[in-house]
């Protein structure tokens, strides 16, 4: 959970200082208002997306390691990761 807010901030700091570098170049300021809709979608992608990536198949295979009968397990097992 740390690593994807850690990265979700680094994320959000790349977006804030190339916005702040921008607008200092064309001398608008304004242009900070733009930027809130990408920094909220920026922001909820980051975090599903290394949320889903951290988790996935960890999770999956767990699940389906326990639930399924030894005899059949690595069958399950291939048909998870298909």
């Amino acid at each position: 959970m740390g690593e994807v807010m850690m990265w979700s901030a680094v994320a959000i700091a790349a977006l804030m200082v190339t916005t702040w570098f921008i607008s200092v170049v064309i001398g608008n300021a304004s242009i900070v208002d733009i930027v809130w809709g990408a920094g909220f979608v920026l922001t909820a992608g980051v975090t599903i997306g290394l949320a889903q990536a951290c988790s996935t198949y960890a999770v999956v295979y767990g699940v389906v390691g326990r639930n399924i009968d030894p005899a059949k397990r690595s069958w399950a097992m291939g048909i998870t990761a298909a």
